[in-house]
């Protein structure tokens, strides 16, 4: 299914995505503090596994986006996207454990 070649807006479809993604991929960290059994069990996680989930779906829906690594106080240590529309790049934070349901411009 490629969504970008059908949409006349492609920042709302993949903002669309991003909403689907939300209500259905839960940010947590539940394996981090009662094992690693908990990842085949339960979906999302954290920033990372939500970001590299989002991206299966995105590509799969025919976007042009891959990982993004962000900076928090000097260090390297925040997953996001980062998606390629129409000569543009903007950024995805799905994984942030709140909405952040609108793709921002680089």
């Amino acid at each position: 299914m490629n969504v970008l070649g059908s949409a006349s807006d492609p920042i709302a479809a993949v903002e669309s995505l991003m909403l689907v993604h939300f209500r259905t991929v839960p940010f947590h960290n539940l394996p981090m503090l009662y094992g690693e059994h908990l990842r085949s069990i339960l979906p999302g996680g954290t920033c990372s596994e939500m970001t590299l989930s989002f991206i299966e779906t995105a590509r799969a829906a025919g976007v042009d986006i891959a990982l993004h690594s962000g900076f928090i106080r000097g260090r390297e240590t925040h997953r996001l996207a980062r998606i390629h529309l129409d000569g543009r790049v903007f950024f995805g934070d799905v994984g942030n454990g709140w909405p952040a349901l609108k793709i921002y411009p680089a």
